[in-house]
């Protein structure tokens, strides 16, 4: 998607240092600038080309974003639908046969589907206390708290190992 008219010595110039698979350059940052500062193109001028391209690129991933958004949705809709199917079969098919051994040796095949049941086992934990400490599985995470990190540090208290770092991000609206 094109929101904008980019020069089109400086669209090819971007558009044929990045792999379009990867978004990796083909050369090296410094290459590719020292290609856009040679361009021929004035100084602000090249500004506002890139800034626009730039736009060009925050467009294209927003819609990008919510077509996945979209999708995930389609895909969860669909799999809830499996599971209520799924659902729905094994227990029209329970109770037609309840005898596990009969449920076992049931076959359904045409050329568009082939059903069946097959044997699995599970392991089911009745009461997690009651286990021997071998079968008990401890998962932690340990990370920073960035948020209070900050509001200590603004509230005037040292936190010793970490700082507040100020940055200057570039705005394009």
């Amino acid at each position: 998607m094109n929101l904008y008219e980019i020069d089109s010595k400086l669209f090819n110039l971007i558009e044929n240092a990045v792999d379009v698979e990867t978004g990796e350059l083909y050369e090296t940052q410094e290459e590719l600038d020292k290609a856009i500062d040679e361009c021929g193109i004035e100084l602000e001028k090249k500004i506002e080309n890139i800034g626009c391209f730039i736009k060009n690129l925050e467009a294209d991933t927003k819609a990008l974003k919510e077509e996945e958004a979209n999708l995930k949705h389609r895909r969860e809709v669909a799999e809830k639908k499996i599971e209520s199917l799924k659902k729905y079969l094994n227990g029209y098919l329970m109770a037609v046969y309840p005898n596990d051994s009969d449920r076992a040796k049931w076959k359904f095949n045409t050329p568009k589907v082939v059903l069946g049941f097959r044997r699995s086992s599970s392991v089911e934990v009745e009461d997690l206390s009651k286990l021997d400490k071998a079968f008990i599985k401890v998962k932690t995470e340990t990370s920073a708290d960035k948020t209070a990190i900050k509001d200590a540090i603004k509230a005037g208290k040292e936190v010793v190992g970490a700082y507040i770092k100020e940055n200057l991000n570039l705005s394009i609206k």
